[in-house]
């Protein structure tokens, strides 16, 4: 049986709970259908079970315990969902079972002093667990109660999507949106509870639901549920079956609860000790824990975008290629960006701007390495330039939702002429760094570097900043991996102003940001290596989903 088949290979086939769902699932539907467990010719029929049903009804009536009630329909052989085995019935649940209980009610005032009262809420949804238990005494409920008896089925008939079906293991009071159901002696209270819990009979009380805010079960729907009836020992063997299944199932759910708390809190560790780490030899340390704990670090999408946060962070602190001592330092580079603004001012191409605040002690985040040095986004290009273009000319249009989010993603755009995008747009040109400035894109990494614009010119959306850098001395790529780090993120995210929905991250943050400038070789090394990397990690965070894929249609094939 495929079911088998599954259950021996457990930790290989089932990674995750959803799936875990799916087979409690599976099994429940196998056990109704009679193919969790095998069937013996000697078992008492189910046909006869409901001879007997129907004489111990007519001894309780004739004792005055339960009402006569109007018989149900027949069941038609085009209402039957699926074939039984030999020796099995369908049969309506209001044949096998007192739906309802006594039918009394009882008023606050008269419960007894210490009886259990079980609220919808006190059952948690799909388990079968109760989750909280309150006396009379300690849940002063003023509402009209119903009596159950130990071994009632108690089913929670307001929003049944939950759920929530429990066999009472003690006598007590119920809410009157918990239905009891006092199953005759020839039904296991047990067997009753898996099959009102199966796929079966939740797709029928679903579809028969009324309210909208409140949808519940309507009686007589209740009453007229198909329910598969087994020989009474088959129905204690399927229960011991479904009972130790559920087990293994709940094993496994735990296990894999523990992985999914564990693993992000591990990567996350692990990938900050990278970031922290003094030093080449601390670096090679943490990323031989990487290399050890491989599998449970990156098994999840989710963690290979860690890791890929962490490159960009290890990028920018100078700790991702080695540092060569023969590189023209960054503070030449500076000195020549310098001289090259002094020259478009007296060329008059750009107007003398106030200086940038110094940077201070205070707005150094971490230490660089020798031949770096800190400064201002604004002091090496232009923030948000304009373009001058002849009206009839060719150019690209980026708007905001084309920007990628993804590292190495190029941007797509379409032709348009420049005297429809001159005004009320944001202008960018060939090797610009744009970057989408509103809430949620900007958290999101929304950012790119235009590359292949018509005539070399393009034209965004207003939702986006624009970085011009003097490209010959900082190469736009890098900014980009700056502009993608988490700390850039999440502190231009404290910046935002504006309301609630419209929040931007202002242009003084974006100018004014403290930014990493090492030599212009080691940009280039950089890149070349934060595009190696990247491109792992895509190949390896695709694996993921692919494999999660192919293992779920697996799962389903087998189930």
């Amino acid at each position: 049986m495929n079911l088998n088949l599954l259950l021996q290979h457990f930790d290989e086939l089932i990674v995750s709970r959803s799936q875990v769902k799916e087979l409690r699932q599976a099994i429940l539907q196998l056990a109704v259908q009679g193919k969790l467990v095998p069937q013996d010719y000697k078992d008492e029929p189910a046909a006869e079970l409901l001879q007997k049903i129907a004489a111990e009804k007519k001894k309780l009536i004739a004792a005055g315990k339960i009402k006569r009630e109007k018989p149900l329909p027949p069941i038609r052989k085009e209402e039957r969902p699926y074939e039984l085995p030999e020796g099995w019935e369908w049969v309506r649940l209001g044949e096998i079972v007192d739906y309802g209980g006594t039918g009394k009610h009882f008023e606050a005032g008269s419960i007894p002093a210490g009886s259990w009262i079980l609220d919808l809420k006190d059952i948690e949804k799909d388990t079968s667990q109760i989750v909280q238990r309150f006396t009379s005494t300690e849940r002063n409920s003023q509402s009209t109660k119903i009596p159950f008896c130990k071994d009632d089925v108690l089913y929670g008939r307001l929003r049944p999507y939950l759920n929530k079906i429990v066999v009472a293991d003690s006598d007590g009071f119920c809410t009157t949106e918990i239905v009891p159901l006092h199953a005759y002696q020839s039904v296991s209270s047990r067997y009753l509870m898996y099959a009102m819990k199966s796929p079966y009979f939740q797709s029928y009380v679903n579809a028969r639901t009324y309210g909208t805010k409140m949808p519940r079960l309507g009686t007589m729907d209740g009453q007229n549920a198909l329910i598969a009836l087994p020989p009474l020992a088959e129905q204690h063997r399927i229960v011991a079956k479904v009972d130790a299944l559920m087990q293994l199932c709940d094993a496994l759910e735990q296990k894999l609860q523990e992985q999914e708390s564990v693993q992000p809190d591990l990567a996350l560790a692990v990938f900050h000790e990278m970031e922290k780490a003094v030093g080449r030899q601390a670096l090679s340390h943490a990323w031989e824990r990487v290399s050890d704990h491989f599998g449970l670090l990156l098994a999840t999408p989710q963690n290979v975008k860690k890791l890929g946060q962490t490159i960009l962070e290890l990028a920018v602190r100078g700790k991702l290629v080695p540092q060569d001592p023969q590189d023209e330092p960054a503070s030449v580079l500076l000195q020549k960006i310098v001289e090259k603004k002094k020259k478009f001012i007296a060329a008059g191409k750009i107007k003398r701007k106030k200086p940038l605040p110094p940077i201070q002690e205070e707005d150094r985040p971490y230490e660089l390495p020798k031949g770096w040095v800190w400064v201002r986004l604004g002091e090496i290009g232009f923030v948000n330039p304009k373009q001058n273009v002849d009206d009839e000319a060719e150019v690209s249009f980026v708007p905001m939702k084309l920007i990628p989010i993804c590292w190495g993603q190029q941007c797509t755009s379409k032709i348009t002429v420049w005297r429809e995008v001159k005004t009320g747009s944001t202008h960018f040109a060939e090797g610009d760094v744009v970057l989408a400035k509103i809430t949620p894109c900007f958290e999101n990494g929304k950012s790119a570097v235009m590359r292949g614009l018509k005539n070399g010119i393009g034209a965004g959306t207003t939702e986006l900043h624009v970085f011009h850098p003097y490209q010959e001395l900082v190469l736009s790529e890098y900014v980009l991996v700056y502009l993608k780090t988490a700390r850039f993120l999440q502190e231009g995210a404290l910046k935002m102003t504006g309301s609630v929905g419209q929040q931007r991250v202002p242009k003084s943050y974006f100018a004014e940001n403290p930014f990493p400038l090492p030599p212009l070789a080691e940009q280039h090394r950089i890149v070349a290596q934060v595009d190696t990397l990247m491109q792992l990690c895509d190949e390896l965070e695709a694996q993921l989903r692919q494999a999660r894929e192919h293992n779920q249609t697996l799962v389903q094939a087998i189930l």
